[in-house]
């Protein structure tokens, strides 16, 4: 079967081009031809749009700093990611599905509702496969809506979407009701796409391997004070920021840490792959919708004493994880996916 996918690989967020990798990785894996469908709004393009949309124009150090940041990305996706054609708006992705037999969503925040609002820019359901021939097959795998909560002045707009797909799978527990919501029962909790290979599978993309035993840390959205209260508790044993690097390079050092720290679910999902001593510190007051992610992991795994929130970070907990109960479960929810993936591309 010749298969698309249809995610976020092409987003400046490291989580988000090895969730397509992984996918990609395993799908081709089950003996099926694979490519990321190369769509990449064309709003999300520095171009005169965005430097005054956006108000760009008036932050060069951040324009250039982001700019610098997406360079890093690009070796990584030309090695490892096979792309079609690049599409920038989604009124074509209609004619390029006719290449393929089935298309997938997913994974990652795809089906997040602002996408709806203002996706290029002004609303689009391109990752709820609103294109395409009524014959084509559509699959979501491990989708999130980056929240708990659906908006319900949006549902008339996916509900006759969601009725299209073939088989629906979500990566939070809140997910399923969210479906539910939408008019359908049969959507399935699947693990992320990372966790369908193993540890040693991303070993194979990191350069040297060297375990440089420090406390590192890759903390998103700006949390300052969060950050200054790492380097105060981990002062003595030495901390640095896992950031603005090349995506095998971010890899390695999570790999080569004595412990890691981060409010990024796939930093989480690394730590616990490579067997690295780790702390997920969530937000209690913005984007707490998205702290359903960590815990539907973190629960199944067993792992929810490693959840700290910002008001209360004690970094003091020294129970030894049990990697080899970890790793159980992990087998047990790798399987849940396999298991969707092998049924849903028959």
């Amino acid at each position: 079967m010749k298969i698309g996918i249809l995610t976020f690989h092409w987003a400046t967020n490291y989580g988000a081009v090895l969730q397509s990798f992984a996918l990609q990785h395993t799908i081709k894996k089950l003996g099926h031809e694979v490519h990321i469908i190369n769509y990449k709004p064309w709003n999300t393009d520095i171009n005169l749009y965005s430097l005054i949309r956006y108000r760009m124009i008036l932050h060069p150090y951040k324009l250039l700093k982001d700019y610098s940041k997406e360079q890093l990305f690009i070796p990584f996706r030309d090695k490892f990611l096979s792309q079609t054609k690049r599409i920038k708006r989604a009124i074509f992705l209609g004619k390029l599905s006719e290449d393929f037999d089935c298309v997938i969503s997913g994974s990652d925040q795809v089906m997040n509702p602002s996408f709806l609002r203002v996706g290029e820019p002004k609303g689009s359901t391109a990752y709820y496969l609103g294109f395409g021939r009524d014959t084509l097959r559509r699959v979501a795998y491990g989708v999130s809506f980056g929240t708990t909560k659906f908006p319900d002045d949006l549902l008339h707009v996916v509900e006759p979407l969601i009725s299209r797909f073939n088989s629906l799978s979500v990566r939070e527990q809140s997910g399923i009701s969210i479906i539910e919501k939408m008019g359908r029962q049969d959507a399935i909790l699947v693990p992320d796409p990372t966790l369908l290979l193993s540890g040693e599978d991303y070993e194979r993309i990191i350069r040297t391997g060297v375990k440089h035993k420090k406390v590192c840390y890759y903390i998103l959205h700006n949390r300052k004070e969060l950050v200054e209260k790492i380097k105060y508790n981990f002062a003595q044993e030495g901390v640095f920021e896992n950031n603005h690097c090349t995506v095998d390079k971010w890899l390695e050092n999570i790999h080569g840490a004595s412990c890691f720290i981060t409010n990024s679910f796939h930093g989480c999902v690394f730590s616990i792959l490579f067997h690295i001593p780790f702390f997920v510190v969530l937000q209690t007051k913005e984007n707490i919708g998205m702290n359903d992610r960590f815990y539907t992991l973190l629960n199944y795994l067993g792992l929810t004493d490693r959840i700290l929130t910002e008001n209360d970070c004690d970094f003091s907990c020294t129970i030894p994880i049990n990697w080899e109960e970890v790793e159980y479960r992990l087998q047990q929810y790798k399987e849940v996916g396999m298991a969707f993936l092998k049924t849903s591309l028959k």
